[in-house]
């Protein structure tokens, strides 16, 4: 499938309107393709499942089964190996209805559906009113409970899906305030477009799926180079940050994640990305 820049479809769009095209249409989706780093012609990450491949999924199926069904890799949560059990969480999305699930595997194989973690937030000051963040949490707290919460039913999944929210409409009133910020952003979609390329090479480099669970230092730092933050949690346990603080201009749905690789006693034991990784280790 042919995917189109920024500036590619800016120039498309701009055809369109040379064609007798309705033209608020044209330049409003001109500001989303532009401001947004929307690629239309592209699915936003983890946006292909079907809800019938996803509910054809059967317990003890191989990951690469799962895959090749759900016809993705899925986005990966976390890894851990507690004892001898190797645990992998992967979160697939479906594009409408917007859901999402966790999907659990103990040693590759599919044990359980969950729904993700509600999200967490909390009111601070700002300004003359207040404002709403993320809330902290603890990842190791937060796996746990993922590992601890119920296998869901093919009711309760479909349940889920009867009640997710569908995508809402693009507002039909903005046409004067396009035509005024379209030069704007039609000057700066190269800029976009070289930030999402470097979003797609740091995505590569820092990929949690090339960290094996149980490997040593040597294979981490041969995969992922040289960490940007190293925090002491005991003589035995160290927690490693990878990533970059780069600022990029891209929708956020499609920006690489920071990595936490925890190794204990000289080997990896848990790799922490995307919901699971505590951004509060970027602070100290």
């Amino acid at each position: 499938m042919r995917t189109l820049s920024p500036t590619g479809i800016i120039q498309h769009l701009l055809s369109l309107c040379g064609k007798g095209r309705n033209i608020p249409a044209v330049f409003t989706a001109a500001l989303l393709a532009s401001s947004c780093g929307a690629q239309p012609e592209k699915s936003s990450p983890n946006t292909a499942v079907t809800v019938d491949s996803f509910l054809g999924l059967e317990r003890a199926m191989a990951l690469e089964e799962v895959r090749t069904a759900l016809k993705m890799p899925g986005m990966h949560e976390f890894a851990a190996l507690i004892g001898d059990t190797e645990y992998l969480c992967l979160h697939f999305l479906f594009q409408e209805p917007r859901v999402g699930f966790y999907l659990l595997f103990t040693n590759a194989h599919l044990k359980a559906i969950v729904g993700p973690p509600a999200p967490a937030f909390e009111r601070i000051p700002y300004k003359d009113t207040f404002r709403e963040i993320p809330k902290p949490f603890d990842p190791e707290v937060r796996l746990q409970n993922v590992l601890a919460t119920s296998d869901l039913t093919r009711d309760e999944i479909k349940q889920e899906i009867a009640r997710a929210p569908t995508a809402s409409r693009t507002p039909s009133n903005i046409e004067p305030a396009v035509l005024i910020a379209l030069p704007f952003f039609i000057a700066r979609s190269g800029k976009i477009e070289s930030d999402y390329r470097t979003n797609e090479e740091l995505a590569k480099k820092y990929d949690p799926f090339k960290i094996r669970l149980g490997a040593d230092m040597a294979e981490i730092t041969d995969q992922f180079g040289q960490p940007y933050r190293v925090l002491e949690q005991s003589r035995e346990t160290m927690t490693y940050v990878y990533g970059s603080p780069i600022s990029l201009r891209i929708n956020p749905s499609y920006r690489f994640s920071w990595v936490t690789v925890v190794v204990n006693n000289g080997k990896v034991v848990r790799v922490l990305s995307n919901h699971f990784f505590d951004r509060r280790l970027l602070d100290k």
